[in-house]
């Protein structure tokens, strides 16, 4: 058991190694990817400040340093998860063309393989972004302590979100376009406005299919008010997000060797 977890420790840190050499290897690319990032995201930033400037630096009970919070761990959650398991972004693309064949041959775990195969340079600019807004909203060690606890669960919750909508793939053939919807429409969006402007029929969405409450508007209630059992139901769900992941890839990967899946092997 330890051999083997040791084994997947070490395979991952070399597939991290060598994704991030090879997405280094063009050096203007790499930079400006990051930086456009970065601006693009500062944006969202300066329209939320002018926005709470004119309206007293209230809207609904939320305040502009809620805001920060917010920004500060989606963007650096999306980012980890982007970084080190960018080869997600690929998985109904291999799904589809057959191209899992060649992680499937291999001696090693075939969703840590597929998952750390490519790093995406722009999310860089993402976590930099996150890290950096974190600064200036961060005013004591606790919110420190449960900003980082944040950015692993929203990380976590974005690599579960990620797998299962790609692994659609299986069955229904193409899903990257549902995986764009659904990830930058609905999961982004949701998480980066406050949980109170939207309608009830919407909050329900956001804390059942799209855990977007579990990853901006609860972390956000917790470090402004700290409540052990709204933090119970935080990780409750993203147990029960891993949980299903494990399922939903088991089974696909099931169907996919033996040859049933929809575009399966050309």
């Amino acid at each position: 058991m330890l051999t083997e977890v040791r084994n997947n420790l070490n395979f991952i840190l070399k597939n991290w190694k060598y994704t991030f050499l090879a997405s280094f290897e063009y050096k203007k690319s790499f930079f400006a990817q990051i930086i456009f990032m970065i601006i693009n995201n500062g944006f969202f930033l300066i329209f939320w400040q002018t926005v709470f400037a004119i309206n007293d630096n209230q809207i609904n009970g939320f305040s502009y340093k809620d805001i920060l919070f917010m920004w500060a761990i989606v963007p650096a959650a999306y980012g980890v998860a982007n970084i080190f398991f960018g080869g997600l972004n690929e998985l109904n693309r291999y799904i589809i063309n057959g191209e899992l064949d060649a992680f499937c041959i291999q001696p090693k775990n075939i969703f840590l393989n597929v998952a750390t195969s490519k790093c995406i340079v722009s999310a860089i600019g993402d976590l930099v972004y996150g890290v950096a807004v974190a600064c200036f909203a961060i005013s004591s060690i606790r919110e420190l302590a449960l900003y980082i606890l944040f950015v692993f669960t929203g990380t976590v919750l974005f690599i579960c979100t990620k797998t299962i909508i790609m692994m659609l793939g299986i069955w229904i053939g193409d899903a990257e376009t549902i995986a764009h919807i659904y990830e930058n429409n609905l999961l982004i969006n949701f998480s980066s406005y406050p949980e109170s402007i939207f309608k009830t029929w919407v909050r329900v969405i956001m804390y059942t299919v799209v855990p977007a409450a579990y990853m901006a508007h609860m972390p956000v209630s917790l470090i402004n008010s700290f409540d052990i059992k709204m933090l119970g139901i935080v990780f409750i769900s993203v147990v029960v997000y891993i949980l299903l992941t494990v399922l939903i890839f088991k089974k696909g990967m099931k169907r996919y060797e033996s040859g049933s899946g929809i575009g399966l092997r050309g």
